[in-house]
């Protein structure tokens, strides 16, 4: 992955970045190593046919619309695989394991939260928009956010900036980094209802 992240002319969209991210540090840095430990404890050899340096790097230089369509992401690979195994299996809606990142993100991890979607620093970076977190767990950023959802979504938000930050280094403005992210009295009481 160390290659591919040194190759922005060779993902370009921000698709592909959010990709490259991904492998980096949901793949490279959390399931890979995981599943090769995990081998090796039953002496076993894991080959990971996705992190294949140049099947990697042919992807980041495929049309963005074959890796996600719509909803449906693995577009690509959904449509060659298709004649192998039933439409059920292959067109089935992608799901995450359940870790539970909405009750993460809007209790112990609030703080952090704080730090990297604190609406005064997002608008002095010009980074999404300054309200962003809190549309977000209020419910009003669109329908489909809502439950896991929440979670997942403030989640990715902070990887993001995580990666702007210690991956392409990239300055993020500190200022207000120690004003807490306190919940506006709305949200607190929608907060409250969901927890309910």
């Amino acid at each position: 992955m160390h290659v591919i992240k040194n190759r922005h002319d060779e993902c370009p969209s921000l698709l592909h970045h959010l990709r490259c991210a991904n492998l980096m540090l949901k793949g490279a840095q959390n399931i890979h190593p995981r599943a090769t430990a995990l081998g090796f404890a039953h002496g076993l050899w894991v080959r990971s046919p996705f992190c294949d340096l140049p099947l990697a790097e042919w992807t980041f230089r495929l049309s963005g619309e074959l890796c996600l369509q719509g909803a449906c992401e693995k577009y690509i690979l959904k449509c060659a695989v298709e004649n192998w195994l039933p439409p059920e299996i292959v067109w089935r809606q992608k799901r995450g394991m359940g870790v539970p990142l909405t009750s993460w993100c809007l209790n112990d991890f609030w703080h952090q939260l704080g730090i990297w979607l604190n609406p005064e620093i997002l608008r002095t970076n010009n980074h999404f928009y300054p309200q962003i977190a809190a549309q977000i767990v209020g419910g009003k950023l669109g329908a489909a956010i809502q439950g896991r959802r929440i979670g997942e979504t403030l989640w990715l938000l902070i990887m993001w900036q995580l990666w702007r930050s210690h991956v392409l280094n990239e300055e993020l403005n500190k200022q207000s980094w120690d004003h807490p992210f306190w919940l506006p009295r709305w949200l607190w009481r929608s907060y409250k209802r969901w927890q309910g």
